[in-house]
């Protein structure tokens, strides 16, 4: 634990001399690198890479393994007790928005967001439905809702260069800022067909879903900034 901590408080310029090969040899080395965005030590994610790069290969996948299982047990045992007990988050934070943003941080890639978004959406819902009740009597709203809230999450993600501007990567607060506006605008259109106008115009909900899109911005990159310390070389320390 100490020494996650070390890594976590380590210097701009220390972060800056691990990430990068130190001399032209060392980048023969490391093997072509793909269009990936370069990496900027003064993001949050890639603080938190340089903590988990150190793990062994075994440690991760069961971290990452163990992960996905809670939360796919998670999904389908806690979603009657949240909907009975709190009402609140069951209807203020649309857990399905996320899918989107991740997908886009993590691939940086045009349509990467709507193919994640609808499958993720479609089939969140149905599982939902299964298990709590209340499926429609017609799912054409689920189908427009669903597509059109993906559509306009890939309208907002072309217009993200222009909001990162000329600063690039250093523009991340303002990317974060772009991500949870997508996932309010993603939550209203989809809410719209599914529940009505009055239903979709909930600050509450507004609030739920643009920390959901600027959650999945924060996973997304922390993915992406991983492909791209395993493409430049950083490799994980090898266990006497």
């Amino acid at each position: 634990m100490c020494h996650l901590f070390a890594i976590l408080d380590m210097s701009v310029h220390e972060m800056q001399t691990i990430a990068r090969p130190s001399s032209p040899q060392a980048t023969a080395e490391a093997g072509p690198v793909q269009l990936v965005q370069a990496l900027t030590p003064s993001r949050p994610t890639t603080r938190l890479l340089l903590a988990v790069v150190q793990l062994s290969s075994r440690q991760l996948a069961a971290a990452v393994g163990s992960l996905l299982i809670l939360v796919a047990l998670g999904v389908w045992l806690l979603a009657p007790t949240i909907q009975r007990n709190l009402p609140f988050i069951w209807d203020n934070v649309p857990a399905f928005v996320i899918a989107g943003p991740l997908a886009y941080a993590a691939a940086r890639r045009r349509g990467a967001a709507i193919l994640a978004h609808v499958p993720v959406t479609l089939v969140g819902w149905l599982i939902l439905w299964a298990r709590v009740g209340g499926a429609p009597d017609s799912y054409g709203p689920l189908l427009l809702g669903t597509a059109i809230s993906g559509l306009a999450m890939e309208v907002g993600l072309y217009f993200l260069p222009q909001i990162r501007g000329k600063a690039g990567d250093a523009a991340w607060k303002r990317e974060v800022a772009w991500f949870a506006l997508l996932g309010v605008v993603a939550a209203i259109f989809f809410f719209v067909f599914l529940e009505g106008l009055a239903y979709s115009m909930r600050p509450a909900m507004w609030l739920g879903a643009a920390a959901l899109g600027a959650l999945g911005w924060f996973l997304g990159d922390l993915v992406q900034q991983w492909v791209y310390l395993r493409q430049t070389g950083m490799q994980r320390p090898k266990r006497s």
